[in-house]
């Protein structure tokens, strides 16, 4: 998850980058500069956003996991053992 959220967010920051400097008419350089440092800054933001997100779903997912044992293993303690003949 993380690599997917760093690759998005650095793309857009970088097609907005480029997009920007076309539109108010910088110098390819600088814009090709702003666009790769921009691409960088978001890489490492959404590689921190989709660590954060995938750790939140593991969690969600391990206490849900956790809860339903929990309920089975009650049940199953409740239910009385099948007497022998």
């Amino acid at each position: 998850m993380e690599r997917t959220y760093a690759g998005y967010l650095g793309l857009v920051a970088f097609v907005a980058t480029i997009a920007n400097g076309l539109l108010h008419g910088g110098s390819i350089y600088s814009v090709l500069w702003g666009a790769w440092l921009s691409l960088l800054a978001f890489m490492v933001v959404g590689f921190l956003a989709g660590g954060i997100a995938g750790w939140m779903v593991d969690e969600a997912i391990r206490g849900r996991v956790a809860a339903e044992i929990a309920i089975r293993e009650q049940a199953r303690a409740a239910k009385p053992a099948p007497k022998k003949v």
